[in-house]
């Protein structure tokens, strides 16, 4: 899209149209018809939404009325004109209707000699948790004069001493005051216990559904939830706030079990009524009204073959009709603390020198590991002592070389007992990680129209050094009333993001297994000390005198401090739509989304980093005297880029039913659409050599000869141990096509029995050539039943009691490797005798039969509030069968290939989602409100044809698909303890005793552990408020599931000729002379290069001695918020003010015999403390 075109798109966004005033005149002629039925008309024809109770009015009453161009007040007087307990008021396009006695809240004596006295009155409007209440209507008793609150709930309204003035708003009980010669007056609003008949819609993305209506299983998330939740991404406003949704050990979001093995698994995300092609990482959350979860095949099946992983459905805030010009502020500050090395529980310095005295007296190395100072040169070079050792192996290699005295290897080996990496890596490389967020938002309305802006910056430093991004956001949205039948919406959101992460390999889990804990970074005077990964100093030195053009030592700073990597992405959505009143319960939408997504990476390694000078050193080709004589890479930087773009066109046609009929009993709602989509990624990268980033120019490399290392040498060019310079580039693209039909409908009667259905055919390229696996229709089918308007209508302790049961089909897509038609890589030789040839890799076979994953699902539930509305909740069961899933399957090798991914596979999830919400303690100053969500699910694999009695790994990591087993299951040796050397021990399934030389060949002597996905998981929400003090403390849990451990114990190496770094503290706690065996479970020091240790100590490794539970309670966040009070918000100027201090990850109970927190063992997550500043003016 061209910039014109972009600027021309957000002009009309904002562009003043004249729409339709609201004002319009009826003409009505209706003979014994209910006022319902009259209700639903006006609707029907009009902007006017109606909000009444019926539990003190009969509505069903059947009246006439015959009117010519009224107005809608003519036609409500003529309505109720024989009632005296019934009022009115009309508030922007609601209609509120209620009873017209009223309780008064608050009586102030007046005084007759001021009874006539004009004040302007103001104050501010609370709910009953202590937020701002926009939106209240304020009237004067027995005048049309009135007000409404703003969006901070302040108000201002000029009044006669003595008058009555009456708070109203839908849900609420009524507070009248009675006007003195104060001039400022507070209110607070209690919910009333009636229960209304429009409060509270679901959305599916594709229409919205009153509660009342709904047969299937949604569960929503408040604005006042989101807004009491300090962060920077909408998946943690998500997590621990709905039942049935559990954040993974790897930061996804699973609803309720995993519906699949080797398709995709995360939901499908809808933002405003759209799919989101990608994460949902790129949005606001400060921009985010609600989120609503759509559990059930009722709920989500409307979303056809991507909504088997349950759909979540985000509605963006939107401006207000009739509202003043509204600016909002909100800065956040926070900070988490350096990681803990501690938790590595590696040992000490001399815990480190004693394992590499150990290595050394076993024979590991010898001094041929060392540098022969009087080394001739030759061709090839002798790299024999060019490798950088550990300073305690080096320093008893040139004592036992004698190049070196016994005092002076003491005497470094105090100093490395006294040096301790974790400090200097902790000082230098590490620091807090912080973050900082500025969101500015502008909205309002007129009549016709309403409008909001947003603008946000992120500022982020991460707890590595030179790693960090920058994001910027903007978010417009707009509505028009062209006409009392035409709207238009329209919206504009755009992210951009440069991450910077010029910290490689610096993860401490990473850093720690490759460098030893006994050497440094920098030296006293600042300079780079050589570290084990690259060539020592006496080789680097003795190579330069060669003709090498650079240094060949290796420091992880340096590498830092020489390397500029930044990452960019944007994201573009333009949507718009079109709404049209047709015939009378009948309206189109046409809609339409752009979507595009640009990535760009840039890296560029100058000439001081290893990389660099390696790569130039490592092609430097030498003459018959060892001397260098020609560089085939050039000297200068490496510029490695990679690009890609995404886009996406969703183009949807719709139309929408809403009737009654026959006075009220009957409602039939429905939608049917057609929507197509696509979506298109595209992507490269290249490698520069010889880059000047001043110039941009770069030196072209021969990539199609082939070059010997300076430690090899041939005469034959085409000889194996030849390579190509590397040359890592590509051109990729992938293009998936969508065309779907849905359809929705559910019928109503008496307002308490609902069945409701739905339909979608999905066709698509994903899939096989033939009908029989293309169009595949997906549906859905729900009842629900009111039964508290049958048997608890006029029941002041059950207030509500509601039965629903749904069964319905979703499906689900593979990954996007798979393709029913066959795939394969073209690509050239690197080396040897056929270098430079084209070559085709065949990645996968052609399937036509390829499917999509379905999934049927049983859902059953009860929605209820007792005790005028004091408990609220809600229990569900269900079931779902998937079939048809996506299997590794072993085939006959003769056909060509000996395995393939087919839908083979059948999985059964079943499972019970429970919700509570508890207001115990509600007064004027004090509330306590507390929320508990608790699931249980188990799944099965119900059929797969892959089993197998060789024990791999699948089966000790829990990715084996195993029938009638759970998935992620894990499987274990069975440990039984040292023998008297020292070396570990195991027993088959018969009991009897396998010695570490023995091999475990047979699944039988494995003992199976238990699934990794927790079977009980769920959270506890506890909300106080003080006055304007407000608290909100989340925790979460999981139990039902294990996990293996194995970082915090010393396992010898097994692997021969491995140089083993830092091992763990428990080191000095193994087994050391014979009797041993019966005090430590720690096993003998074993040389790397014995052979007898090869397949046992990986048996220890994987054996049960490192599983145990992974229950535990996490205390997730705690947040203590202050709302400025509103006289003191006025004093200076500020509509509200409110600050907020919020605490992440503050503390982990788990139940495991390491005390460790089994979902990031290595290191525990960091606590994050925020600041949060929102300011309304």
């Amino acid at each position: 899209m061209t910039k014109t075109n972009l600027l021309l798109f957000v002009f009309l966004c904002f562009a003043n149209v004249r729409g339709y005033s609201q004002n319009q005149k009826f003409s009505l002629d209706f003979k014994n018809k209910t006022i319902i039925n009259v209700f639903d008309h006006i609707e029907n024809i009009s902007n006017y939404k109606f909000l009444y109770s019926s539990e003190y009015f009969d509505f069903n009453k059947k009246i006439s009325v015959k009117v010519n161009q009224a107005k809608i007040e003519d036609i409500l007087n003529n309505i109720f004109k024989s009632t005296d307990n019934i009022e009115y008021e009309i508030v922007k396009n609601q209609i509120i209707i209620r009873e017209k006695e009223i309780k008064k809240n608050t009586s102030i004596p007046s005084d007759s000699s001021t009874k006539n006295q004009k004040v302007k009155i103001s104050g501010s409007v609370k709910d009953d948790t202590a937020a701002p209440f926009p939106g209240v209507l304020i009237l004067i008793k027995d005048t049309n004069r009135g007000a409404t609150t703003d969006f901070d709930g302040s108000y201002s309204i000029a009044a006669n001493v003595g008058d009555t003035i009456v708070f109203t708003y839908l849900g609420f009980k009524p507070v009248e005051v009675l006007i003195d010669d104060r001039t400022r007056y507070d209110i607070k609003m209690e919910p009333s216990s009636l229960q209304l008949d429009e409060v509270e819609i679901y959305s599916t993305g594709y229409q919205e559904i009153p509660r009342e209506r709904s047969t299937g299983s949604f569960e929503n998330i408040s604005e006042s939830t989101l807004k009491a939740k300090v962060t920077q991404n909408v998946f943690e406003q998500l997590e621990g706030e709905v039942s049935g949704l559990v954040l993974d050990a790897d930061g996804r979001f699973i609803i309720r079990g995993l519906s699949t093995i080797n398709g995709v698994r995360a939901p499908l995300y809808v933002v405003d009524g759209f799919p989101l092609f990608g994460g949902i990482e790129f949005l606001n959350p400060n921009d985010v009204k609600s989120i609503t979860v759509l559990k059930d095949a009722a709920a989500a099946s409307i979303w056809g073959i991507r909504a088997s992983n349950g759909v979540i459905i985000i509605t963006t805030k939107k401006g207000e009709r009739n509202k003043k010009l509204n600016i909002s502020m909100l800065a956040n500050t926070g900070f988490s603390p350096k990681q803990d090395l501690s938790a590595m529980r590696l040992g000490s310095p001399q815990t480190q020198i004693d394992f590499n005295q150990a290595q050394f007296n076993a024979g590991l190395f010898s001094t041929n590991d060392l540098f022969n100072p009087n080394q001739i040169a030759t061709s090839p070079l002798n790299s024999g002592g060019s490798l950088q050792l550990s300073p305690v192996v080096e320093t008893l290699l040139q004592r036992q070389n004698f190049n070196i005295t016994e005092d002076v290897a003491l005497a470094r080996l105090r100093r490395f007992a006294r040096t301790d990496l974790r400090q200097e890596f902790k000082d230098r490389l590490l620091r807090p990680k912080t973050i900082s967020t500025f969101n500015l938002g502008v909205s309002g309305g007129g009549e016709n129209h309403d409008f909001r802006a947003s603008i946000a910056y992120n500022n982020n430093n991460e707890t590595t050094v030179n790693a960090g991004d920058r994001t910027f956001q903007i978010n417009l949205s707009n509505t028009y009333d062209i006409s009392s039948k035409l709207t238009v919406r329209s919206s504009f959101n755009m992210y951009q993001v440069s991450a910077f992460d010029n910290a490689q390999i610096i993860e401490p889990s990473d850093f720690f297994n490759s460098y030893p804990i006994v050497s440094r970074i920098l030296d006293d005077d600042g300079n780079y000390v050589p570290q084990v990964g690259g060539r020592n100093v006496q080789f680097s030195n003795f190579a330069q005198n060669q003709g090498f053009l650079y240094p060949w030592t290796f420091n992880i700073k340096q590498e830092i401090d020489n390397t500029a990597t930044e990452n960019e992405r944007i994201e573009l959505r333009l949507s718009t739509a079109v709404d049209y009143k047709l015939l009378e319960g009948f309206n189109a939408t046409l809609s339409y989304q752009y979507q595009q997504s640009r990535t760009n990476q840039e890296s560029i390694l100058n000439e001081n980093t290893f990389a660099v000078r390696n790569a130039i050193n490592s092609y430097t080709q030498l003459d018959e005297n060892g001397f260098a004589n020609s560089f085939p890479i050039p000297e200068g930087s490496i510029y490695r880029s990679g690009s890609g773009i995404s886009k996406a066109n969703l183009f949807r046609a719709q139309l929408n039913y809403n009737k009654n009929f026959n006075d009220g009993l009957h409602r039939i709602a429905a939608i049917t659409g057609w929507e197509a989509r696509t979506e298109l990624s595209k992507f490269n990268n290249n490698t520069l050599y010889g880059f000047d980033a001043q110039t941009l120019d770069y030196t072209p490399v021969n990539f199609e000869d082939q070059f010997f290392s300076p430690f090899q040498n041939s005469t034959d060019p085409n000889a194996l141990g030849a390579r190509s310079i590397p040359r890592p580039s590509s051109v990729g693209e992938i293009e998936n096509r969508f065309l779907s039909y849905y359809a929705n409908a559910s019928y109503t009667y008496k307002n308490r029995y609902v069945l409701s259905g739905s339909t979608r055919l999905d066709d698509t390229n994903l899939f096989g050539t033939t009908d029989e696996f293309r169009n595949i229709p997906l549906y859905s089918l729900g009842l629900s039943w009111d039964i508290t308007r049958d048997f608890f209508e006029k029941n002041n302790t059950v207030n509500f009691l509601k039965l629903r049961v749904t069964y319905g089909t979703n499906g689900n897509t593979g990954p996007s490797s798979l393709s029913p038609l066959l795939q394969a890589d073209a690509s050239s030789r690197d080396n040897g005798p056929f270098r430079g040839l084209d070559r085709l890799t065949i990645l996968s076979f052609p399937n036509p039969s390829l499917r999509l994953e379905k999934t049927k699902t049983f859902n059953l539930g009860v929605d209820y509030s007792l005790f005028d509305y004091k408990l609220r909740g809600s229990i569900e069961y269900y079931s779902k069968q998937s079939e048809n899933l996506l299997v590794r399957q072993l085939l006959n090798a003769t056909l060509g290939v000996d395995e393939a991914i087919l839908n083979v596979g059948e999985l059964r999830n079943q499972g019970i989602d429970t919700s509570l919400r508890f207001n115990p303690i509600k007064t004027e100053d004090f509330m306590w409100s507390s929320t508990s969500n608790f699931s249980i699910n188990t799944n099965e694999i119900t059929r797969v044809n892959n089993n197998s009695s060789t024990i791999t790994s699948t089966r000790i990591f829990g990715s084996a698909i195993i029938k009638g087993e759970a998935l992620q299951t894990i499987y274990s040796t069975r440990y039984a303890g040292l023998d008297s050397q020292g070396a570990p021990q195991f027993t088959d399934n018969d009991g009897n005793i396998l010695d570490v030389t023995q091999a475990i060949t047979d699944v039988n002597y494995l003992q199976k552990e238990d699934t990794t996905i927790p079977r009980y998981y769920g959270s506890v929400i506890n909300q106080f408020s003080y006055k304007n003090l407000s608290l909100r403390i989340l925790s979460t849990f999981k139990a039902g599931h294990v996990f293996r451990y194995r970082f915090g114990t010393y396992l010898p190496s097994y692997i021969p000729g491995f140089q083993q770094f830092n091992v763990q503290e428990d080191f000095g706690n193994r087994w050391q002379q014979p009797g041993d065996e019966n005090s430590t479970d720690v096993p003998a020091f074993v040389p790397s290069n014995d052979f007898r240790g090869l397949s046992g100590y990986q048996n220890l490794a994987d054996s049960n001695r490192f599983v145990d539970t992974a229950a535990h309670i996490r205390l997730r966040q705690i947040n203590l918020g202050f709302s400025m009070p509103q006289s003191t918000a006025d004093k200076i100027g500020l509509t509200s003010f409110r600050i907020a201090l919020q605490a992440d990850n503050l503390a982990v109970w788990s139940f495991n015999k390491w005390n460790v927190d089994p979902e990031n063992g290595f290191f525990p997550l960091p606590t994050t403390y925020t600041l949060n500043i929102n300011i309304a003016l």
